[in-house]
């Protein structure tokens, strides 16, 4: 349900105008009641080799808008996801999956510091394994680069445990039970 609405969102928007002060706090009783089911319905549903992922999960209540944000936040994609989910970016490809492709590769170098700096040795970093070849621009020209390769990336099917189908479905049945309590109640005190 992250950045998703749950549906007929907009008719209680409306007639929450017209409800008495008990009701309105009742309703955003019921959407956090709604959130905690669908979390839990995500931690049931996502992987748990480590539980790293698991422990990601968020709920965001947003009691001024009548709405509330549960899952991966920041899971939608772009440069701004991966900073925003820290290490648990991997929850992307796990939730949508991931097509087949061959990717060019540079290997990491090893590397060690010798001197530091101080009583008159100079700070040097020592590349291992290095390979002749040079970057020739930008503002590490002449650093040593490990050698390129290419690598094969299987296709991984998605695994979703965001966008539920069960999830819309707890939200409708919810929000059906709680209008046709409230909403007689709401006409018989006016």
């Amino acid at each position: 349900m992250s950045r998703d609405r749950v549906r007929g969102l907009a008719e209680a928007h409306a007639l929450f105008n017209g409800l008495p002060p008990a009701a309105a706090h009742e309703l955003t009783d019921e959407i956090a009641r709604i959130a905690r089911d669908v979390s839990a319905l995500q931690q049931d549903v996502v992987a748990k080799q480590t539980g790293h992922l698991r422990g990601g999960l968020v709920v965001q209540l947003l009691t001024e808008r009548l709405q509330a944000r549960v899952g991966l936040l920041g899971i939608s994609g772009g440069r701004r996801s991966k900073t925003a989910l820290g290490d648990r970016y991997y929850g992307r490809f796990v939730n949508f999956g991931r097509a087949a492709q061959t990717v060019v590769v540079t290997r990491r170098l090893k590397r060690r510091v010798k001197g530091n700096g101080r009583n008159g040795t100079k700070r040097r970093v020592i590349y291992e394994g290095a390979s002749r070849r040079l970057r020739r621009r930008g503002p590490n020209k002449g650093t040593p680069i490990g050698s390129p390769y290419k690598m094969r990336v299987q296709a991984k099917e998605a695994r979703e445990f965001v966008h539920l189908p069960a999830a819309q479905e707890i939200a409708a049945q919810r929000l059906a039970t709680f209008w046709s309590r409230v909403l007689p109640a709401a006409g018989a005190a006016s």
